[in-house]
């Protein structure tokens, strides 16, 4: 096990996030917080060309800058509806089949889906999965990838290790140890599952689907389920992070298949990442 991974098991993970989401919230002095948020844009390798606003002076704090929105229409979606398009900017980490209630990571540990989903995952068999990272410097918005009706949220305490691969490899069943908001989708045929995972600083999950106090509640709490019926169109935001983290796309073989993926592609908000009723080959 690295230093890194061991050093995790031993520092109190949930209080570092939040004093550092703490931080990101403060209104800083306009200096400060300016410097801040250039040191990260070069650091990083950030492309301000892309955001809505573009001067680091006209947001009120780094949480503000962090999950900035983009310009319209950056990241146009299919016009094809049948189009299962990209609900994150990062890079696959793995991807493949659904088998015997498990999928793969990139370090090869299984992972159960009915763990990662604090559900029933049956459905799920024989569908198809890809894993997201995301990287400080990207987009930290997640979006609906398909026309759906949003069923429930389930919040589902858990600790908050870092997400990085190094930490995956040492720190087996990580994206089940960590706290997570799972969506459950249904589709005209099958189901859709969106999972965003937290991690270290990365306390805060966003969603209008969840109040504050159900999210970040630390390890020991239950886990909470919202039931909803709210029909959703491709595209439509449903949270956002604020720092790097993971989103794992879970779809079953009755609703399509996710395809054209492979670990290390690049991909973004928008992208076709597979397709809705099209038999497997």
């Amino acid at each position: 096990m690295s230093p890194f991974s061991f050093a995790q098991r031993l520092l109190p993970k949930r209080l570092i996030s939040s004093a550092a989401g703490m931080l990101a919230r403060i209104e800083s002095p306009s200096i400060l917080k300016n410097q801040l948020i250039r040191w990260f844009i070069a650091h990083y390798g950030v492309d301000m060309s892309e955001a809505a606003r573009t001067s680091p002076g006209s947001y009120s704090c780094f949480e503000d800058f962090f999950t900035r929105e983009l310009k319209p229409s950056i990241r146009p979606q299919p016009c094809d509806r049948r189009v299962i398009s990209c609900p994150v900017d990062g890079t696959v980490s793995a991807c493949g089949l659904i088998a015997k209630g498990t999928l793969v990571s990139a370090k090869g540990h299984d992972y159960s889906v009915s763990e990662l989903m604090a559900a029933d995952s049956s459905s799920f068999e024989g569908g198809t999965y890809a894993t997201f990272y995301l990287a400080p410097r990207d987009y930290h918005r997640v979006h609906v990838p398909t026309d759906a009706e949003l069923e429930g949220v389930s919040h589902v305490p858990g600790a908050l290790f870092s997400v990085n691969a190094r930490t995956e490899a040492d720190i087996s069943a990580l994206l089940c140890r960590n706290e997570r908001v799972a969506f459950q989708l249904m589709l005209e045929e099958g189901r859709l599952c969106l999972v965003m995972v937290g991690a270290l600083i990365v306390a805060g999950i966003s969603t209008r689907y969840l109040s504050p106090h159900a999210r970040n509640s630390g390890l020991r709490r239950p886990v909470v389920r919202r039931d909803c019926r709210e029909r959703l169109n491709r595209g439509l935001e449903l949270g956002r992070f604020r720092m790097g983290s993971t989103v794992v796309l879970l779809l079953t073989e009755d609703a399509g298949e996710l395809a054209g993926l492979e670990p290390g592609r690049g991909v973004r908000v928008g992208e076709a990442i597979g397709m809705l009723g099209k038999a497997r080959q």
